[in-house]
């Protein structure tokens, strides 16, 4: 889907028929379309102008990531990131609850370049809730079960791990 940039007043459809397997980690998709607010647009435009020339790739992003992490602050935003070439992609994304209006759909709430570190601490944290399994990520670490290791067990009597 091609996003025209000017049109603030608009909201734009950036993707439809969302794979909801994407989202499984967070939640049940109760909308499969993702859209662009014009409110949104000026903001991200405003924030990130080096992103103006890549909206073409925001529908990918959203539909095709390389990985979906849960945001730390909000359990109703997942973050998707993708690689594209040299350039790494972030896209928050607000996604539709069970009880909101019939006509609301997951939305766009920022699209910017993803920081270098950004998507190795994410894996680190356990935040990781859908990989891509196929494909190189270029560089990128591939998420172990366990970002920090096996768990531990903890046995309240055992006193030598401090439990």
């Amino acid at each position: 889907m091609t996003i025209d940039i000017e049109a603030f007043s608009l909201t734009q459809t950036v993707a439809e028929n969302v794979d909801a397997r994407l989202f499984e980690g967070m939640q049940s998709l109760y909308s499969r379309e993702i859209v662009l607010t014009g409110l949104i647009l000026r903001k991200n435009r405003l924030r990130h102008p080096e992103m103006d020339d890549k909206y073409h790739l925001l529908a990918d992003a959203c539909v095709k990531p390389d990985y979906v992490c849960r945001n730390r602050r909000d359990a109703r935003i997942a973050v998707c990131y993708k690689v594209v070439g040299e350039l790494r992609l972030r896209v928050a994304l607000w996604l539709k609850q069970e009880d909101d209006a019939t006509d609301v759909h997951n939305s766009v709430l920022s699209y910017r370049r993803c920081h270098e570190k950004e998507l190795e601490l994410e894996i680190k944290r356990g935040r990781v809730v859908y990989q891509r399994s196929s494909g190189d990520h270029q560089g990128l670490p591939k998420q172990h079960p366990y970002p920090a290791g096996p768990p531990i067990p903890c046995n309240p009597f055992d006193h030598r791990r401090g439990g």
